[in-house]
């Protein structure tokens, strides 16, 4: 989580949680639309600027791409997973 927070969330969409970065993307951790649909099913968060709906899918995106091994592939954070490590 410390890594989540420290590297990757301000490598994807900077120091702010938005929604909306103008992009296509949905919230901080530049979730693709279909991605972020499916985690929000799953987690009931729906709120993409709220920092607590983006943690629980952030979490279950994880778990549902297979965990930490697979969140710095293309199915996750390919290149902000590495910032940091």
């Amino acid at each position: 989580m410390d890594h989540l927070l420290r590297n990757v969330g301000p490598c994807e969409g900077g120091p702010t949680f938005r929604n909306d970065y103008g992009n296509g993307y949905v919230s901080r951790f530049q979730f693709h639309p279909g991605s972020w649909a499916t985690a929000a099913a799953i987690s009931g968060y729906n709120d993409g600027g709220d920092p607590y709906h983006v943690g629980a899918n952030v979490a279950t995106w994880i778990r549902l791409i297979g965990g930490r091994e697979a969140a710095g592939t293309t199915s996750g954070w390919p290149v902000c997973w590495w910032r940091g490590r």
